[in-house]
């Protein structure tokens, strides 16, 4: 139980200087309300959107978003100070089968996510 105690705190550790969403449109109210929302360390997000290099659809497979999930013209929303931050425990709207997997990943891409 330690040992996954000391991989939660080291996990959630990244998302101390504040998060990014990548959304299909700018956010109305307030973000993670409800079950959640996934987020992304600012400076994951920074590499995330220079690996995607414009193309939207590498962004969704990098964030384990189903195709067209992004729209044409997508926003980055940073968040300074988030509040209630977790690992995804696959009960948030948008965990779905074959694109989540527990542990804090996208899947396929690989990207460190936490749930606000």
């Amino acid at each position: 139980m330690l040992q996954e105690s000391n991989y939660i705190d080291n996990h959630l550790s990244y998302f101390q200087d504040g998060v990014a969403k990548i959304k299909s449109k700018a956010p109305v109210g307030q973000e993670g309300v409800g079950l959640g929302t996934f987020v992304m360390p600012k400076s994951v997000a920074d590499d995330v959107i220079k690996q995607a290099n414009g193309d939207i659809a590498k962004l969704e497979s990098l964030l384990g978003v189903n195709p067209g999930g992004l729209g044409t013209n997508s926003v980055r929303v940073d968040i300074p100070n988030p509040k209630n931050i977790r690992i995804p425990s696959g009960n948030e709207a948008g965990a779905w089968p074959g694109y989540w997997t527990p542990g804090g990943y996208t899947k396929p891409g690989g990207v460190m996510e936490a749930v606000i």
